[in-house]
């Protein structure tokens, strides 16, 4: 097994938003539904064997007739009695079960049935957040693309604080979930990988659970019940292509919709202060401040003054710029010790 590192980073681009998240202790979440790798957290599916799971259901007849034939009014209150309501869905299957053989509607029934499988991955994906960390802290590539092409900075932090803090923040908030739902959660290392995980089944079961209550808003982790559940939940929002396994990911993974019985106390620790959608969120980390800060080569003056004050006044956060004047070979840039006093005298704060 591979050791974990000593240290864990994040890549920040020169924003507003990124900035004051780290003077207010914040860090960005966002729903593998919005990451940059279109493998992240896929799940792939036999569309054969769904269409045949599908078409063994009672309980997905009515969604075919409805969608797909068009010849079934739904509506309860369109009929006299629950009697009449019954008669016309019979009816309305008679007329459509005759027509599945044609290859015209074989066709769209099985459209239909992909678009409720790309549905229901794709609510599966909002459903989770994941704060992305890296396990290397001078790539110039990830500099280019996470840090404003080195206007940003980045964030060191010590991977056991962030292990720590997260097995006991989540056991502290989630008191709803069972120990084996709760193992889904937390920091957990990125898995690289060119085959998809082969998900029919799974996603069989998400389209006929459908409009289901649930004790929670995150069904899924509700639903997890065995090792085989977790892992399998797990290795969804931990894969992601080869391509990117120079990045050495490790993730923080929340579930999305907070809704559980201690939802106070979720609003408390892990309170929203600004979001771009529905699925992007600053979340609270409590007390946890990195270990050093480093600024980028072209970082604007004023965003270098706003982040050495802030080691200034956290004086156990170090302070690290980015410098080329010693690189052995192209790519990748050295963290060069300073003093926030350095940078502030010299822009004459």
């Amino acid at each position: 097994m591979d050791k974990d590192p000593e240290f864990l980073y994040r890549y920040r681009p020169a924003t507003e938003c990124a900035i004051n998240a780290v003077l207010q202790g914040k860090t960005y979440a966002v729903s593998p539904y919005k990451l940059n790798d279109r493998l992240d957290s896929a799940i792939r599916f036999n569309s054969n064997k769904l269409c045949k799971l599908l078409l063994k259901s009672k309980k997905i007849h009515r969604l075919i007739i409805e969608n797909v034939f068009l010849k079934f009014d739904a509506k309860c209150s369109h009929y006299p009695n629950y009697e009449s309501y019954k008669k016309a869905e019979e009816q309305a299957w008679d007329k459509a079960e005759k027509e599945f053989n044609e290859p015209i509607s074989s066709l769209k029934i099985r459209e239909f049935f992909n678009s409720l499988a790309l549905q229901a991955i794709d609510d599966f994906k909002k459903s989770f957040a994941v704060v992305s960390f890296c396990s290397i802290g001078a790539n110039q590539i990830m500099w280019s693309h996470y840090a404003s092409d080195s206007s940003g900075f980045v964030l060191q932090y010590l991977f056991s604080s962030l292990s720590s803090l997260s097995l006991i923040s989540m056991k502290k908030i989630y008191t709803s979930l069972t120990p084996l739902q709760l193992s889904v959660l937390g920091l957990h290392k990125v898995n690289y990988s060119d085959s998809l995980i082969d998900g029919t089944d799974f996603v069989y079961r998400l389209i006929m659970k459908r409009g289901d209550r649930f004790t929670t808003k995150n069904r899924y982790l509700e639903n997890i019940k065995t090792e085989e559940d977790a892992r399998f939940i797990l290795s969804l929002l931990t894969e992601k292509e080869k391509a990117w396994s120079y990045e050495g990911e490790y993730r923080w993974i929340f579930p999305f919709g907070i809704g559980y019985s201690d939802e106070e106390s979720i609003n408390s620790t892990l309170s929203a202060i600004g979001f771009e959608s529905m699925e992007t969120y600053y979340f609270d980390i409590g007390n946890l401040r990195p270990f050093a800060i480093c600024l980028g080569e072209k970082m604007s003056i004023i965003n270098r003054v706003v982040l050495a004050s802030y080691c200034k006044t956290y004086n156990h956060v170090l302070l690290y710029e980015q410098d080329f004047s010693n690189l052995p070979g192209l790519g990748m840039a050295n963290w060069k010790l300073t003093k926030p006093d350095e940078i502030l005298n010299t822009e004459n704060v």
